[in-house]
């Protein structure tokens, strides 16, 4: 989701919510596209899983809840929606913030809080997607598959070497 703001300064003007997949089993996460530079896991990635890669992490999270939507889905929307909410409610108030330093002169100053908010984010996601990587499995051994494209995403994890849970 792009936010483009004519009105803001250069720095606060573009704002583009990034999310790995799908909204309904993911996060979206804030990052400023003049001056804050995108954390250097989040920039790397293989055509293969791994596991310490939030894209993957996340593409995991997503192909957990597909299996069974109706069950897992509402556990990640749960946390994904809290953890959304607290990053807008903290980006009104550091964009105030940030608008002063900049107005100030101290625009490096405003880069760097920028810089720590968005590191902030991507951290607190990357600790929910692990986690939920730990704990979704689980879930769907109890509440079963409810998946008509088994078949499919069979296929295309042993292809990627994603680990998931199939019959």
């Amino acid at each position: 989701v792009a936010h483009l703001r004519a009105g803001m300064p250069a720095l606060l003007r573009q704002v583009y919510w990034a999310s790995f997949s799908n909204p309904c089993s993911n996060v979206f996460k804030p990052f400023y596209l003049n001056g804050p530079k995108i954390p250097a896991n989040y920039g790397a990635g293989t055509s293969t899983y791994s596991g310490d890669s939030p894209w993957w992490l996340a593409n995991r999270v997503k192909l957990l809840c597909d299996l069974n939507h109706n069950a897992l889905a509402p556990a990640i929307r749960g946390v994904f929606d809290l953890t959304e909410r607290s990053a807008m409610e903290r980006q009104n108030r550091l964009e105030a913030e940030a608008r002063k330093l900049i107005e100030a002169g101290r625009e490096a100053e405003a880069v760097k809080r920028l810089q720590e908010f968005i590191d902030g984010n991507c951290a607190r996601a990357d600790k929910e997607y692990k986690m939920f990587n730990q704990t979704l499995p689980a879930m769907l051994e109890t509440a079963g598959i409810e998946f008509l494209y088994t078949g499919y995403v069979r296929t295309w994890t042993s292809t990627h070497g994603v680990p998931l849970p199939l019959p």
